[in-house]
């Protein structure tokens, strides 16, 4: 009887591990994307933007990943004007809060960077010491990921 029990309490553990669900598996995706964005500061300008995105979406659309984005002065000189690294943590497929830090070249100091990325969408605000805050809004390539 007891062999009974043990292979009874042993099948129903192995169905219930079968019925488990499996842990979800994140997707990665690097992408490059381009873009505009019109800068206001000190000063209101249009800029050129290009970079690489990677992001991780897990199974239920949680997007968790970094940008590297170079930045050009369209006004004037098409000539590099800054550079930043924003990771995106706890964002969702079609929209992603974003944090990150860089380098303003024009003013040679050091820049943090706060906004928000949608699909072909981004806006946001950067920080430096030199020049204060300044907002941005522009569109992209990127889409959802």
């Amino acid at each position: 009887m007891n062999i009974l029990k043990r292979a009874a309490a042993l099948s129903g553990l192995m169905a219930a591990l079968a019925l488990a669900p499996l842990p979800a598996l994140a997707q990665s995706s690097t992408k490059a994307l381009l873009g505009i964005d019109l800068t206001f500061g000190q000063q209101t300008k249009p800029e050129l933007f290009a970079g690489l995105a990677q992001a991780n979406v897990s199974s239920s659309g949680s997007v968790n990943g970094a940008k590297a984005l170079v930045y050009f002065d369209f006004a004037n000189s098409l000539a590099p004007n800054k550079f930043k690294v924003v990771a995106t943590v706890a964002g969702r497929r079609s929209w992603q809060p974003e944090i990150g830090a860089g380098y303003n070249f024009e003013q040679g100091s050091g820049m943090f960077s706060a906004g928000l990325n949608g699909s072909h969408l981004t806006g946001g605000v950067d920080f430096s010491p030199r020049s204060g805050l300044a907002p941005y809004i522009g569109v992209q390539t990127l889409g959802n990921y």
